[in-house]
Formats: C-alpha cells, structure tokens, sequence
C-alpha cells in the first residue's frame, strides 16, 4: 500500500499531514494544535534526534515558553501512540521511533508555516560585538568562493559570525539561504537527510543517497550553511567536494574547530574578541569587543549595571584572563548577580568551576566551559590529547624545540609530535603565533583544562618535571653560548621564555629544589640583561636553606658565583662573600676558568684589601688561556681597573670598551662605559663625562628601565657637581622611578646623591634625615664609594654649622626609619617643613 508523500502509516496509526489528522486503527484523535506541530517535527526528522531547543524554537517560535510545555505535549504523543513511539535521548532531545510502512522513503510536507521555521529562517541570534572587521572580511570569501569554513577556539563565536554573514549575504542568492546545525547528528549518513529536509528535496534512498541530492541541490542558487562540522569532518568534506564539483549555485559555508582540507576551501580564522588593556579609558573599553560584549551579558541580568571608573580595569582584566573568548564571557557574565565584578575575578584561577551551566536553551555542550572543553578534547585522537595535556604546563607560549622536549617520550618520533601540533593549531586549542619563526600558547581555559587532565590522569608531576628539565638544557645552553654569542642573539633564544622559567622555578623550589638551584645558576645572566637582577637575588636566598640537596658541587659553585654577579650595585658585603664561596669550590674541583671569575667578582666587590687585589690580579693573569673566549678575559682587563690611578683607569677602560664592542659584549660595554665616565669624573673632566652620560642614556633608553640606574645615577652625580641643580632634580626623579619599577635596585649605592642635593639647596633638615638614610644604605651595600664619603664628610660639616648635635641627631634618627619611598619624598619635596 502506497501514501501520498502528505500521508504516512506507522504500525496502527496514519499521519495526514494536509488535513492536520492523526489516526489510530483507524479513529481520529483529539491532538492539541501544539502536539500536532510536535509530531510533525519529529516525524519529518526521524531519522536523527531533535533536539528541545529546535523543538521549541519550531514549534514556538519567539515565544517564551517553560521546558515543562514541551515535556506534557510529548507524554499526549505518547498516549495516543504507545510509550515507545517518542524516544528520549537525555542530553540531547527526541526521537520519533515507529517505523513507517514501505521503508519510510516518503517524506511528510510540513505546512508553510513550519517548513519555513525548518528552513528559509535562520535561527535566532544575539547581537555581534567587536566583530565588524571580521564580518567584511568573511562576506568578501562568501562573495568570491563558493566553499569557506569558519574555524576557531571552542566558544570564540563562530555560529554568531556565521549567522550575521547568512543574513546579509541570503539577499545575494536566488533561493536563499538554508541552514544545517550538525551537532546533534551522530551519524555521519544522516548529513544528507538533513540537508535535503532544510531544503525541503526528496530524502534519498537506498546506497547512494549523494546523487539524489546533488540532482535536487543542482538548479539551485543558494548559501547551504553547515554549523558545528568538527565531529563529521570527514564525511562533510566528502559532501563538500561533491557539492562544488557538482551544483554549480550552492555555495557552502561551513563552521568547524578544525578545517576540510579539501580542494577549494578557503578557511576564515575567527580569532579571539579584541581585549582592552590594562588602563584603557570607558570611553575607548567599550570599543573593544570583549568588553562590549561582557557589558551587555551583564545588564542582560542586571540593568543598573554600568561600566565605570572605578570597574573598568576589572572588567578589562577579567576579559583578559578569559582569552576574549565569547562563551566564557557569557558564562562569566551570568554569575554577576551572586559573585560580582570581584568574586568573578577573584576565583578565574578555578575558571572550569566557576563557568557553570546558566544558559539552559543552549545546547549542552556551551552551558559549561568544560563541557566546550570536553567536546574539543574527545575529538581529538589519543596522541593528540596527550600532546595536548602535556603543552598545559607551559606557561606564556613556546618554541616547537622546547615542546619536543617535554611530549616526546623517547619512543615517539618528531614527525609525529609536529602531526599532532598542526591537528591541535588547526583545532585552535593551540594557537600559532605569525612571527617568523613562530611561537605557540594554549588560551588559558585550554591550558587550565589540560592541567586538569594531567592531574585527572596522575601525570601532571611527571610533566612539570619533564618542563623544568627543558628550561634548565636550555638556559644552561644559553650559558654556555654567552661567551662566544652576541648578546642580541642569547636574548632572542631565552627571553621569550621567561615565564616558562618562572613556572619552572616555583614548581622546583617546592618540589626539587636542586632543579631550582641549577637553573638559577645558569639564567643570571639573562635576569641581568633583562635588568631583573633583584628577582635572581630574591629566588637564590629563597633556596639558600636547601642548598643541602644539591649534590653536584660544579652547581653549587657555578650557584655561587652567579650569586655573586647579581649583588653588584646592591650589596658588596655578599658580593665579596659569595665569590670567596664560589673560588672555595671551584678550586676543590681545579677548575681554572672557574678560579678566575670568582676571583674577578672578589676583585668588583671593592672589598678586598690592595694587597688581596694585587695577588687575585696576578692570579687571574697565571691563570688566563689565550684560547678562552674574549668575554671571559674581560674578566681581568676589569678587575685590573681596580688598581690602576685615575688617568691609567681611563686609559685601559677606553681600550677594554673598543675590544667589549668589537665582540658585541652589550653588559661589558655598558659597564665600561661607566668605568670611563667615573674615571672622567675622577680627573675633574666633567663636560666629557656629561657627554659620554649623555650619550650613553641614548643608547639605552631601548632597553629594559633597569638598565638606566647607574647611567642616571652618574648623569645627576655630574649636574650636581656642575652647579645645574633643577637639571640634577629631573635626572634625580627619573632615577627614583626607575629604582622603583626595579624593586628599589641600586639605589643604596647613590643615596649620597639626595643628600648632596640637599646640602646645595642649603635644605638642612632634610639633609640630616637623608643622612641617616644613606648611613643605613651604605652599612646594607658593606662599603662606602670615594663619593659617598666626600658628600658624607660635607654634610656633616654643613649640619654642624646649621644645627645642634641634639636636632641633627633626632633627624638623622628619623631618617633612618625611613623607607625608600619616604625618603624620596623628602629628598625631593620643595619645602622642608617637618
């Protein structure tokens, strides 16, 4: 028995669609309108599950509705047609289960107005923020190619883009546009069936259902949008290439995690929205579309909310820390009413638990952000999840050389890992960066997932392990490379790392502090040229306690002396004693070049007697070999200043600075630099050491601030001497600002300058307090500077003759109390009022 394609049997029951009529052996039933349109829907989509959004927004279009309304229509279905005939798939929706008489190959007509819910209308969707750019560019693929996929992070916003696109670009097509969301189709045969019920063809039967389609899809002049492909790509990419070969009109939108890699496609990379930086104004924030787009989610829930003054900086910085990706936003959004702005930003370090399920009519996967998560991550294949979870404990980006080291296991081959890269960069859980030589990171929800993974699996030790033992082979490599390298050259090899470092640190001097101990002894000197050497002092006392643990005394001693290298302008005292350490072991171990630094930094630390001098000097000449590298016998051109009368000081400096910049040696030039402007101002040459200050703060305005203390310093030193005292304030304010961006480093070691600001301002008040200051400064550094002692020995002769030895006593008391920030403050305040 044969029925018109508006008329179905299933078992007992005939479906009339035409005539909205349902009958059971034979009788009509009473179905409610609402449970009609139900059955309908269900029957048309039979051959997969629907879902109770798709239902909702079919059945009730732009209403609000409870979910309990559907719930009471599917239990009439289920009355009148058996408890089996409707299926509930928990999670995912319902499925129509009775079998149609004569194979089901009939499709049932939906009437106009269901049928275009189903397919002429695109769904609903919400306003795009911070996404005009990457609009145009998208419409201008969908005008000039006929197959474009939009790829990106999970939640980034793809079927939002891709929704705006249809909208305009629908005008430009004879038929329109029609829209396929995949993510409730398993099955990868079900595609066709649900393209061909969106376009309203005939379902295809038998085994070769594609040419039926083609044939329907071939007079048509149509945008076909396929959303959420990553979990069909093979199959989507089959229909694909079929549908571009073969039906000339149909262009083809798709949205994926992952590109089709088929012949024609041109891929739209949707990358995060654009995030404001740390102090942006309100007026420029909301120009940025994670920002707009957080603001919006949050009066959605709470119209008093506004961006303000005195929130926009943590409204900037949880967007920040979420990645601008539009899912989390949303989720982060939707806890404003219990956590406020603070308690969201206080808790996004456990951002997986605090993105919980808010948005019931989504689907389930983007009600959580670990659900997104759990999506992305089972369609990845087992090597690619491991990879995956393992790059989780890199800490700001990496190298494809430094990730080897950590996920390669011995046995895998480096073909294999460089598969699974491009798979989880084309997934966009890694991202790639466009230098060059590129760097990669995982967005930190990804990266927070993936450390939750490894610790799932008992394996998150092991991978921090596998981490700090890669940070210490390369920053010992790029110790090795320093004497021989330009420096330029070690700084673009582990400066990009430094996080990485860090991460690696803390995790060590908690876990294995003799990995702590040797990577801090091979990375002072990228601390140093990066001007971070109060950071090395700090973490190296941290982990002095332990030093115990360290059974390799080649690291111990190289500890010592690195130590010793990062105490210079800080605190000689330390200085002296841990190269006298260093020397100790190095000569334990008969290590000559080992003997010679240590014995070069013994010489810096200005603390040895001219006696101890003269014979660590002469050593260091027994000791020196012609083949060691030039930057290593630097070592004894500069301790050899040391013992030299000022004109002989500036000879040899001039001479050691021309062989420092022939090697490209930045730290020794800079350092020599200083040597032949002190060696000026000790010869009373004061114009020439303002001009080699001068041009020397040029040069190094580039780098890092820290680098400009000493040659600040220097500057205010001679202005002073020079009488130029409102000149001297400026560089005096300068210098205090970089100090303090520098955690106050170098700064004991010219705290004589405000005081002899003070004494030529005749501020004589403040003068004894930055007395008692600077006595405090000196007694931390362990010696007292030539300089140091002659502004010393005037103010105390300026205080006697100004003030009794009771009131200078008091202040210089007072004074010493004082930190750095008071201290500066009375240095250079206008008025010296008590």
């Amino acid at each position: 028995m044969s029925f018109s394609p508006s008329s179905l049997r299933f078992g007992p029951a005939e479906l009339r669609a035409a005539e909205r009529q349902l009958l059971v052996h034979g009788q009509a039933v009473p179905l409610g309108a609402r449970a009609w349109d139900v059955l309908l829907v269900l029957v048309e989509r039979r051959e997969r599950v629907v879902s109770r959004k798709e239902l909702l927004d079919l059945v009730w279009p732009n209403v609000a509705v409870e979910d309990h309304n559907l719930s009471v229509q599917v239990a009439q279905l289920r009355r009148f047609l058996g408890a089996d005939a409707v299926s509930t798939v928990p999670g995912r929706g319902y499925r129509f289960t009775m079998r149609a008489e004569d194979g089901g190959a009939e499709q049932v007509n939906l009437p106009t107005e269901l049928r275009s819910r189903a397919g002429t209308e695109l769904p609903l969707s919400a306003p795009l923020f911070g996404r005009d750019e990457d609009l145009e560019a998208l419409l201008r693929l969908i005008t000039s190619h006929r197959l474009v996929t939009v790829s990106g992070a999970s939640g980034v916003g793809k079927t939002s883009i891709a929704l705006a696109a249809a909208r305009v670009a629908a005008k430009t097509f004879g038929d329109g546009c029609r829209w396929v969301d995949l993510a409730q189709i398993a099955d990868p045969a079900l595609i066709l069936v649900a393209i061909a019920q969106a376009l309203h063809l005939p379902v295809g039967s038998g085994n070769a259902p594609l040419p039926a389609l083609l044939a329907g899809l071939r007079p048509l002049h149509v945008l076909l949008i396929l959303d959420n492909a990553e979990h069909l790509l093979e199959a989507v990419a089959n229909l694909a290439g079929a549908v571009v070969a073969g039906t000339p009109g149909v262009c083809l939108l798709i949205t994926s995690q992952a590109r089709l890699r088929v012949e024609g496609e041109r891929l739209f990379r949707l990358e995060p929205l654009p995030v404001a930086p740390q102090g942006t104004r309100v007026n420029d924030a909301m120009s940025y579309g994670a920002v707009a787009l957080f603001v919006d989610q949050a009066q959605a829930l709470d119209h008093r909310f506004e961006l303000t003054d005195s929130n926009v900086d943590i409204v900037a910085n949880v967007c920040r820390q979420l990645d601008g990706i539009a899912l989390a936003l949303k989720l982060a959004a939707a806890r404003m009413p219990l956590l406020g702005l603070h308690g969201i930003e206080s808790r996004l370090a456990d951002r997986l638990q605090l993105l919980g399920g808010h948005k019931h009519d989504a689907p389930t996967r983007q009600q959580t952000l670990r659900a997104a998560l759990d999506w992305t991550y089972g369609l990845l294949a087992p090597q690619e999840q491991a990879a995956f979870c393992q790059l989780g404990v890199f800490v700001g980006g990496f190298s494809l050389e430094l990730a080897a080291t950590v996920v390669r296991d011995g046995t895998e081959d480096e073909a294999l890992l460089i598969d699974s890269m491009e798979s989880l960069v084309d997934r966009s859980l890694v991202v790639a960066s466009d230098a060059h030589t590129p760097r990669y990171r995982l967005l930190e929800s990804a990266r927070e997932y993936a450390l939750f993974e490894l610790g799932r699996k008992g394996e998150l030790h092991a991978a921090r392990r596998a981490h700090a033992h890669a940070l210490l082979g390369l920053f010992r490599y790029a110790d090795e490379r320093q004497w021989v390298d330009q420096d330029e050259l070690i700084l673009s090899m582990v400066a990009p790392e430094l996080d990485n470092l860090r991460a690696a640190l803390d995790w060590g001097t908690h876990n294995e502090p003799q990995l702590s101990v040797a990577m801090l002894a091979f990375a002072s000197r990228v601390f140093v040229m990066l001007g971070l050497s109060h950071e090395h002092r700090r973490r190296c006392a941290a982990l002095e306690a332990q030093l115990s643990s360290v059974t390799d005394v080649a690291i111990e001693a190289k500890f010592w002396l690195e130590r010793a290298r990062t105490q210079a302008w800080s605190a000689y005292g330390e200085m002296y004693g841990f190269a006298r350490r260093a020397e100790t072991l190095y000569r334990s171990l008969s290590d000559a070049k080992g003997i010679y630094m240590s014995l070069g930094y013994v010489v810096s630390s200005g603390l040895a007697s001219a006696e101890a001098n003269q014979r660590a000097v002469e050593e260091m000449a027994s000791l020196e070999h012609p083949e060691w590298p030039l930057r290593v016998r630097m070592f004894l051109r500069v301790a050899a200043l040391y013992r030299a009368d000022p004109a002989s000081a500036l000879d040899a400096a001039q001479a050691a600075l021309a062989h420092a910049r022939a090697v490209g040696a930045e730290q020794w030039t800079a350092m020599l630099e200083l040597w032949v402007v002190n060696s000026e101002l000790n010869l009373g040459h004061l114009d020439a050491a303002l001009m080699h200050c001068e041009e020397m703060l040029d040069r190094e305005r580039h780098r890092p601030a820290s680098q400009l203390i000493i040659p600040l310093a220097f500057l205010a030193r001679i202005l002073l001497l020079q009488g130029k005292l409102a000149n001297a304030r400026a560089a005096l304010h300068e210098f205090s600002n970089v100090c303090r961006m520098s955690e106050w480093d170098g700064h004991r070691d010219f705290a004589g300058l405000y005081v002899h600001l003070a004494v030529l301002e005749q501020r004589y008040d403040a003068a004894a307090r930055l007395v008692g200051f600077a006595d405090k400064a000196w007694r931390h550094l362990g010696r007292l500077s030539r300089f140091s002692r002659q502004v010393r020995d005037i103010a105390h002769v300026k205080l006697e003759e100004h003030m009794d030895t009771p009131t200078r006593d008091r202040l210089m008391a007072e004074g010493e109390r004082m930190d750095e920030e008071a201290m500066v403050a009375r240095a250079l305040a206008i008025n010296d009022a008590a």
